[in-house]
Formats: C-alpha cells, structure tokens, sequence
C-alpha cells in the first residue's frame, strides 16, 4: 500500500470519526432535551395536580415521554454504555417521581416527593455532566487538558484551548 493509499484512508477515518461525534453530538443534545423537557413539563403539572385533585399524567407530559423515548432509542445507538446508564437513572427517575405525584391525594407522600424529587435532579444533572464530559465540553472551573478532553480515542487528537491562539 503506498503512501497517497495510506494518507486516503487515513483522511477517511478522521471524517468517519467526525461524522460519528456529530452524530452522537445531535444525539445527547435530543436526549438531553427530552429529559429536561419531562422534568419541566413534569414541575408544571404538579401544580396542576395539586389545585385540580388529578391523579393521571398530562398529556403533554405523556407525549414527551415519548420524546425521551425516541431519543433513548437514538443514544442506544450513537451513545457510550455511560451516557446510557445515566439517561436511564434519569428516566426511570422521573417515572419514580411521576407514580409518587400521582398518589399524592390518597396517600401521604410528604417524606417521599421531596427525596424523589432530588433523585431526578441528581440523575439529570449527572447526566447532563457526562454528556459535556464526552463531547469535550472545557468545564469552566477547571483549565486542566483532563477536564475537557474526552477519553475516547476519537477525540483525543483534538487540540487542546491551549493549543489555540490567542
């Protein structure tokens, strides 16, 4: 193989790894999204449950359930096993908080809504850490080359802001 076949190939698999990131980019972007247009939406039928003695979901709530669905689906696809685990925790604890909320007339949930409520806010935040984490997103505390830099072999050539002019 000469060398114009190996700087071909080589110039291919940067453009596949590029594509890649961007794929799984828009993916934890949707995904994201989706969670935290639950929890909002969530936050806003709690209050209506809570004037209207209702027990069921909202169905806007419902259909962006669906949302975070279809954008779990997508992260199963483009996502690491990481992101996943948390994006789980994260749905499962907004259903947790959802089937407390919608006892909340025949039974006393006073000890249980506030923990389960902080669970959710837990799960989405370190959700939302992990995605910046991969995608290399610096993290404004820390200046250190490990605080932006992913560890997934194709980001690892990416420069550094160190490495940007100024």
């Amino acid at each position: 193989m000469g060398p114009e076949t190996q700087r071909e190939q080589a110039r291919w698999a940067r453009e596949d790894a590029a594509r890649t990131f961007e794929f799984r980019r828009s993916t934890y972007v949707d995904l994201y999204r989706a969670a935290f247009g639950v929890l909002m939406l969530t936050m806003k039928y709690l209050g209506k449950v809570a004037r209207r003695e209702v027990g069921s979901d909202d169905p806007e709530v419902a259909s962006r359930d669906a949302d975070l669905q279809t954008a779990m689906e997508a992260a199963q696809i483009y996502g690491s096993p990481r992101v996943l685990a948390f994006a789980h925790r994260a749905q499962i604890a907004g259903v947790t908080y959802r089937m407390i909320v919608s006892q909340m007339h025949v039974a006393d949930i006073a000890d249980e809504l506030p923990k389960s409520a902080q669970e959710w806010g837990t799960a989405l935040s370190e959700l939302h850490n992990a995605i910046r984490e991969e995608l290399g997103i610096p993290n404004d505390d820390d200046d250190s080359p490990q605080a932006w830099r992913s560890q997934w072999p194709w980001l690892i050539q990416r420069p550094s802001p160190a490495d940007h002019p100024k």
